[in-house]
This record gives C-alpha cells, sequence and structure tokens, in this order.
C-alpha cells in the first residue's frame, strides 16, 4: 500500500480532562499518514486520482476546532472516522499531539497513535 503522509499540522482544539485546559484553544499538532493506492495518480498526474491534501489539512483543523474533547485518544479517534468516511482511503494513521500545561516542566508533549482500516 502506498502512503500519503501529512506531518505537523497545526491546530487549535479545546481538549484537556480539567474544565481549565478546555477555557481556551490549545496549540496541538497532528500527523496523518494515509493508505491508499498512488499508482494511477502518479502515472497520470491528476489530482483526482489522489486525495487533496489542502481539503484534508482544512478539515482536520475543523474537526479540532468544532467541539471540545477530554482526551487527546478521543480526538484521535474522531479524525480516524471522519477521515476514513470522507475520502477515498484504505488506512488512516492519526498521531495528535499536545503540550499538557500541567507537566510543562516534566514533558515535552504527549501523543497518540491510532491506525484504523477502511
Amino acid at each position: 500500500m502506498d502512503s500519503l503522509r501529512l506531518l505537523d499540522i497545526k491546530c487549535r482544539s479545546r481538549i484537556g480532562v480539567t474544565r481549565e485546559e478546555r477555557t481556551r484553544p490549545q496549540s496541538i499538532r497532528v500527523d496523518l499518514d494515509l493508505g491508499l493506492d498512488l499508482e494511477a495518480a502518479g502515472n497520470s498526474d491528476a489530482i483526482d486520482l489522489t486525495v487533496d491534501y489542502v481539503k484534508v489539512v482544512d478539515r482536520v483543523r475543523a474537526i479540532a476546532a468544532e467541539r471540545e474533547y477530554l482526551l487527546v485518544e478521543a480526538l484521535a479517534r474522531t479524525l480516524c472516522r471522519r477521515l476514513l468516511e470522507e475520502n477515498p482511503i484504505d488506512q488512516v494513521q492519526v498521531t495528535v499531539r499536545k503540550r499538557p500545561v500541567e507537566l510543562k516542566e516534566k514533558l515535552s508533549e504527549v501523543a497518540v497513535t491510532l491506525t484504523r482500516p477502511a
């Protein structure tokens, strides 16, 4: 299977276990690995035979901002489900990274990675 990777998508999301964490949108980063057959797109140089990554990036940013999430896992799962529903892909891997304020002196970020087939 071929892969289209979109790395370090910058998003804002109201995410966190505590109400205080969710009072303001926080910066999060998302990495995607979209599994699909890229042979036809590579041979034809036609955008309609692949995934339009500009649209995917905009969609990821919108999903991250559309509601509150308690857990990074919940956002990652939502992204997996919606990307599989909305795009002609066979598999998706989503990594969501966040810098927890309460742990800023102890670690640089928390990351969750989920992989789901179509």
